[in-house]
């Protein structure tokens, strides 16, 4: 799997995951998975 593909992913992953979000913890919890340090899209 190519990095495009994998950003593809991520995002529609992460699209998924916001609208399921109930409240702005829950988004705060998303904002951590996808865009923190561990995160797998910023290494």
């Amino acid at each position: 799997m190519d990095t495009l593909e994998r950003i593809g992913e991520l995002r529609a992953e992460a699209e998924q995951a916001v609208g399921a979000a109930a409240d702005t913890a829950g988004l705060e919890a998303l904002r951590v998975r996808f865009l923190g340090r561990k995160a797998e899209l910023p290494n």
